[in-house]
């Protein structure tokens, strides 16, 4: 109930009755695939003997389920007396030798997301692949070393990069070879940021900050327990606003604790957290707080998931296919 894990043997419900309140191992782990149809049946417990007790149970205290319209009221509407600069400029940081479609998927689905600019910092060899696939984003060549990764010889131009930008994010495609002190150029520049990918390296970082790890980035940062709630509390304390993702995702933020459970399991494919990372850099770009961003890049980067599923069932799908889906999940969101 708890987490999500298989004590022995489990029966795969059609369908699971619950009393007063779902459960996190409803949503974490194999909880999904177990549970089937889930139907919350209040079991006439006194409202007394619930004050205080959070929607899903009191030992993880999950304050808050997103929905469309919460994360539709997060987003700014569009103002016909606007342009590209009231939108937002921002900086991705990303691609490699060999991986130049992360920084293509990222900036595609930025752009898709609404960010009025989009500049792609990127290896000098990889620019021509980017300007093909993304003609829309504007690209910054930067020195490179023998395996194709940015070299520590771009520190001049990326500064110069960093005015003017409305935000950064960086990682997708990236490469661990990315110099450590480019990556603490990024984390003192003190423009909002989202860390992803190869870009996890990093032991402290700041409220301004968004970090996206999967498992096996976390373990990169901290000591894993298999306890998917408090690795994503041990990933908050190292300062930033955390997606700790997964079939649900785990969002702590300065506005509390949150379960993320929109998504498919179509989205099992490389690329899609590339996709998160670029949604959530155009949100930051856009003004939405980190931890507003958060939330609302996990929803809706589940939703296309959601989506995606939908036109073409859970094995087809790929990341394209995600970005693919933003326009019905920019219509379901008033946007």
């Amino acid at each position: 109930a708890a987490t999500g894990d298989i004590l022995g043997s489990a029966v795969r419900a059609d369908l699971t009755i619950t009393f007063q309140h779902m459960k996190p191992g409803h949503f974490l782990r194999f909880g999904m695939d177990h549970s089937g149809e889930t139907d919350v049946r209040d079991i006439g417990i006194p409202p007394e003997f619930l004050a205080g007790i959070p929607p899903l149970n009191e030992s993880h205290r999950f304050l808050f389920r997103p929905d469309d319209a919460s994360v539709a009221a997060m987003l700014p509407q569009r103002q016909h007396f606007s342009h590209k600069n009231t939108h937002g400029h921002l900086l991705l940081i990303a691609g490699s030798f060999g991986m130049a479609g992360a920084a293509a998927m990222a900036a595609r689905a930025a752009l898709h997301t609404g960010a009025g600019l989009v500049t792609i910092a990127c290896p000098r060899s990889i620019v021509p692949i980017l300007q093909t696939l993304v003609p829309e984003a504007m690209c910054l060549p930067l020195p490179e070393d023998e395996n194709g990764c940015i070299s520590a010889a771009a520190e001049e131009t990326l500064t110069a990069a960093l005015a003017r930008k409305s935000a950064v994010a960086i990682g997708p495609g990236l490469s661990r070879a990315f110099p450590e002190k480019l990556l603490r150029l990024i984390a003192d520049c003190g423009l909002p940021a989202v860390f992803d990918a190869d870009a996890l390296r990093l032991k402290r970082y700041q409220p301004h900050h968004l970090i996206t790890p999967h498992p096996g980035e976390a373990a990169r940062l901290i000591s894993l327990t298999g306890d998917e709630i408090a690795d994503a509390m041990q990933l908050r304390d190292l300062g930033p606003q955390v997606i700790y993702k997964g079939a649900a995702s785990i969002i702590v933020t300065d506005d509390g604790l949150f379960l993320s459970d929109t998504g498919s399991p179509c989205m099992a494919k490389g690329g899609s957290g590339d996709v998160l990372t670029g949604i959530a850099g155009a949100l930051l770009a856009r003004g939405l707080s980190p931890a507003q961003t958060a939330v609302a890049a996990s929803h809706i980067h589940g939703r296309c998931g959601e989506a995606a599923e939908a036109r073409f069932g859970k094995t087809y799908p790929t990341a394209m296919d995600l970005i693919a889906c933003l326009p019905e999940v920019w219509q379901a969101l008033g946007q």
